[in-house]
């Protein structure tokens, strides 16, 4: 009898540790891209949260990896590692992909909000429409921000407000290219990593980016004016490609379908994008730069100067009209509290 029982509880041992096996070997480990050095405030607010949230959620189905830094994925090449899969789950700037996802931009045009997480939610919702279906069907969009409003940082104080001619600022995206033609300055094409080096240098007067950007890459170190200005800015999206989610088990995709949404948006977009303006703004001022923002009449002298890139945004693309107008509808139920 002994000898029953103990022959007995040694296969049950021996089925636990196969069990186990098995489970170790269904596995999945999924590589998450930052682009971010691991001090930086989308690292801690969402990156990390985020992985930890959803490998909790997978039953045992999924090992989230959290990488930090631009040796696997990097702002210039994000797409194409998430494409060759490279890595698994990255963030996407649209904006740095002429011409790949014209419509879902919207949200980065000039003029349209202040806000990283009222953008974010509302180009959340308009994904949720299916009217960016074309343009996103090879992905699922974990979460969606842009990168906070665009503003003007310069090395040191312009002439004037009136026109930014003669200025050589560097941006990242066409969109805000074509912009600053029109408010008379000349744009340079790179991304904040490469620009601190060439403000440094002198080689470029400012940057338009976010404050986002400014603290991501340290940018108040080199430069000492700030216009504040909702210039546009580029838009993002965290993301996995549509292939790689569906090879995945059930209990892994659901996972990450409940770590998905307006609920990480938010996180993504308040918690790491806007809450990055108090942070620069405040280091800026321990440098002693001077941050100041458009009177009511420069403001609509800007928005004058930049409406026919508006007008250009919704001629050169299908239904551009239909997406604008639908956006803006969405944006304002979200700063409204809807």
């Amino acid at each position: 009898m002994k000898f029953r029982r103990s022959l007995a509880l040694g296969l049950l041992a021996v089925l636990a540790a196969l069990s186990a096996r098995a489970a170790v070997a269904q596995q999945t480990t999924l590589i998450v891209a930052t682009l971010s050095n691991e001090d930086t405030i989308s690292v801690k607010n969402f990156f990390v949260p985020w992985a930890q949230a959803v490998e909790r959620d997978s039953q045992g189905t999924l090992k989230m990896d959290v990488r930090n830094g631009y040796s696997i994925a990097s702002l210039n090449n994000s797409l194409d590692r998430l494409n060759e899969d490279v890595v698994q789950v990255t963030g996407v700037f649209h904006g740095s992909w002429t011409g790949r996802f014209p419509l879902t931009e919207v949200a980065g045009l000039p003029f349209m909000t202040r806000k990283a997480e009222d953008a974010g939610i509302a180009l959340w919702r308009l994904y949720k429409t299916s009217l960016l279906d074309n343009e996103l069907k090879d992905f699922v969009p974990i979460a969606m921000t842009t990168y906070g409003f665009s503003g003007l940082h310069l090395v040191k104080q312009p002439k004037t407000l009136d026109t930014l001619q003669g200025l050589k600022i560097v941006t990242a995206s066409k969109i805000q290219s074509d912009m600053l033609r029109l408010l008379g300055a000349s744009p340079a094409s790179a991304t904040p990593m490469d620009a601190y080096t060439a403000l440094q240098h002198g080689t470029y007067d400012g940057i338009l980016t976010s404050w986002a950007g400014v603290v991501a890459f340290h940018l108040n170190e080199v430069t000492n004016h700030h216009i504040d200005a909702a210039l546009g800015t580029t838009t993002e999206m965290v993301a996995m490609t549509r292939k790689r989610y569906n090879a995945l088990p059930a209990a892994a995709r659901k996972a990450i379908d409940d770590n998905s949404g307006e609920k990480w948006t938010r996180v993504l977009a308040a918690h790491s994008v806007d809450d990055a303006i108090n942070i620069a703004q405040q280091e800026a001022r321990s440098r002693g730069a001077t941050i100041v923002e458009l009177t009511p009449q420069q403001t609509k002298l800007w928005e004058d100067k930049t409406k026919p890139l508006i007008d250009e945004w919704v001629k050169s693309r299908k239904d551009g009209a239909v997406i604008l107008t639908k956006f803006r509808e969405l944006l304002a139920q979200v700063e409204a509290g809807k």
